[in-house]
């Protein structure tokens, strides 16, 4: 389903018009770039390439994983929640946590998803959704 709800709320079409934004504003800023620096070497094309490359991976990263879907555990009957991959028992919601990620050229990629406890054992994860 193309307008299915991310972890973050986000639709897969809203995702993929920030992604094609992203993009185009890249298009935008090397263009600008190459009129502005015509005499420039390749290196220093390479360079400014890169650097503003960096930065849209970025964006277009976080777009995609905040249109994915998130796996749940709240709210969730017994029979229906994931289960233990130790122990087989149903697992219980421990609430969502975010964390973030360094990705190449020092841009950060933020994470949030809903994590889980075993009952029986203890083992804490988060479930695939």
């Amino acid at each position: 389903d193309g307008d299915r709800e991310g972890a973050s709320g986000m639709d897969r079409t809203a995702a993929d018009q920030r992604a094609r934004d992203a993009l185009a504003a890249l298009a935008q800023t090397t263009s600008a770039w190459q009129q502005t620096h015509a005499g420039a070497t390749l290196t220093a094309m390479e360079d400014a390439l890169d650097s503003a490359w960096v930065s849209t991976r970025a964006e277009v990263l976080q777009a995609w994983v905040d249109a994915q879907p998130s796996a749940r555990v709240a709210g969730l009957s017994v029979e229906e929640r994931p289960r233990c991959p130790v122990c087989d028992v149903a697992l219980v919601a421990e609430g969502r946590r975010a964390r973030t990620l360094t990705l190449a050229g020092e841009q950060s990629l933020r994470l949030e998803r809903e994590y889980a406890r075993c009952p029986n054992c203890g083992q804490r994860l988060f479930p695939p959704g």
